[in-house]
């Protein structure tokens, strides 16, 4: 199984990803796959372009493979991995407010922090993920603890592999959306 960990920079992904590498599940870097499919350098962001439809294709044709044949679940872990054929896709959302702390402390500048605090306010990763047309789960990191989230992310992965309902898992609804819209209003 072929899974996307997605969310906006500073909701848990990589802190998250290690935990799960612990524990028997293949992770890899989507900053290490998109390295072959760099495009020009967008300096207004201070980041790189990935050439996403040149990753897909290569993805698609077989020319680049992330499955190895014994393996029964890799996860792709990064903001873009939402954008590959995968399996399903796991979205961590975080409140703005937390976000941008967290944002700030990593040393992202104000532009590049309030991008990202309005991307996740609006869902932008989970609606881009729902448009592939495959499940897609959203866990809230804001106030659980990376331990809890990896627990979380095995329930789903667990109710995928043997087709267990989701309202059987406790806290978990299907497709389930997490709402921050309402932290846009009091920015204005």
């Amino acid at each position: 199984m072929l899974i996307s960990l997605s969310g906006t920079p500073g909701t848990g992904k990589t802190t998250v990803a290690k935990i799960l590498s612990m524990t028997g599940f293949k992770v890899i870097s989507m900053n290490r796959i998109a390295e072959g499919f760099l495009d020009e350098r967008d300096q207004q962001r201070d980041s790189h372009v990935v050439d996403m439809e040149a990753l897909v294709e290569a993805m698609k044709t077989g020319r680049l493979s992330i499955l190895e044949e014994n393996e029964t679940h890799t996860i792709i872990e990064g903001h873009l991995s939402h954008h590959l054929p995968v399996d399903f896709t796991i979205v961590f959302r975080t409140s703005p407010a937390v976000l941008e702390k967290r944002l700030y402390s990593r040393g992202y500048h104000t532009e590049k922090v309030r991008e990202n605090m309005e991307a996740e306010a609006l869902g932008v990763i989970s609606v881009e993920a729902m448009e592939r047309g495959v499940p897609v789960y959203e866990i809230d990191t804001t106030h659980t603890s990376p331990q809890e989230v990896a627990e979380r992310f095995r329930d789903i992965v667990a109710m995928l592999e043997n087709e267990t309902k989701p309202e059987k898992i406790k806290g978990l609804k299907p497709q389930e959306i997490i709402d921050y819209t309402e932290e846009i209003m009091g920015w204005y």
